[in-house]
């Protein structure tokens, strides 16, 4: 699970998406209380490397992996990750095995959905559509076993999943005011990333540059507007936008701290003298007047008597 996420649950729902009516997206910005860890957990013997010796025991290691009863489209694509790597890693290379392994890691209703969906493709004996004889079920195979969990997912997801998520990154995306933007960037992209997992069309992630267009339209007005004042924002990577957003928010904070002004400086590449240092010079030399002046008025010391 990305490191993130810790992070992200702790945000209130309602600071990360734009106020206004939008069809929910599978995968929501800040993600829903994970069901996973309240599951019970399968321990598997795994290999390092799949080609190595059976006999090496320093080839294997253990891994506990979660079974699969319900869940968010975000749940089931992880538990599907580790499915998939424990299918590579233990390894299971006849169709038989993949089966066998993905119902001993589902439960409940997930259990349920994944019956009927073997049955439905593997076990239902079709008819010829010229003859119209019954023909001989298809079977446990390879591709079976890839339909079938493709099947499975979309119980999971709602229809057009892919073009819901993308809509709502590109639209309905402010910037909690208790989060970083290297880590917003961060669970961008791990969501951008689970895109090409979503069942049905149009599962192409977006391109970096459009999610630091995404970005550029999350942050407060007045990074944006600094950004755009002293950059050319078409010509810049998603890195060197994380980058200079992450200046600005350094500055924030030094000015919040108590070493800055009240408005934000020109940006990492200014120029300008910041405000505060200016008011500190004026200050300093109405001091060094109002000494002068004192030195000026004062009576002169009394000379000897005599």
């Amino acid at each position: 699970m990305p490191p993130v996420l810790s992070t992200l649950r702790d945000i209130d729902q309602r600071h990360a998406e734009k106020r206004g009516g939008f069809e929910r997206p599978p995968i929501p910005f800040v993600p829903n209380a994970s069901l996973l860890s309240d599951q019970r957990r399968h321990e598997v013997t795994l290999k390092v490397s799949p080609s190595g010796e059976n006999g090496d025991k320093n080839n294997v290691i253990k891994k506990f992996v979660y079974v699969f009863g319900e869940g968010s489209p975000e749940d089931f694509l992880l538990w599907a990750d580790d499915l998939r790597m424990v299918i590579e890693r233990k390894p299971c290379k006849s169709a038989a095995a993949k089966f066998d392994l993905t119902e001993l890691l589902l439960t409940g209703e997930a259990l349920l959905h994944w019956k009927e969906t073997v049955a439905r493709i593997c076990d239902t004996a079709s008819k010829n559509a010229e003859t119209g004889e019954a023909a001989s079920p298809v079977g446990r195979t390879d591709d079976t076993y890839g339909a079938c969990l493709a099947l499975l997912k979309t119980f999971y997801f709602p229809k057009n999943a892919a073009r819901i998520q993308k809509i709502y990154l590109r639209q309905h995306l402010p910037l909690p005011h208790e989060l970083s933007v290297r880590a917003a960037a961060a669970r961008l992209r791990d969501i951008n990333g689970m895109i090409r997992k979503f069942p049905g069309r149009g599962t192409e992630p977006l391109p970096d540059d459009e999610l630091a267009d995404i970005l550029v339209r999350m942050v407060p007005g007045k990074y944006r507007d600094m950004l755009r004042a002293t950059k050319k924002v078409e010509e810049m990577t998603l890195h060197e936008v994380i980058d200079y957003f992450e200046t600005l928010e350094t500055m924030q904070r030094f000015k919040e701290g108590g070493g800055g002004s009240d408005k934000p400086a020109a940006g990492p590449a200014g120029g300008q003298r910041s405000p505060s240092r200016n008011r500190q010079r004026a200050e300093r030399q109405k001091k060094k007047r109002g000494r002068e002046q004192g030195d000026h008025s004062a009576p002169p010391a009394p000379g000897p008597s005599h």
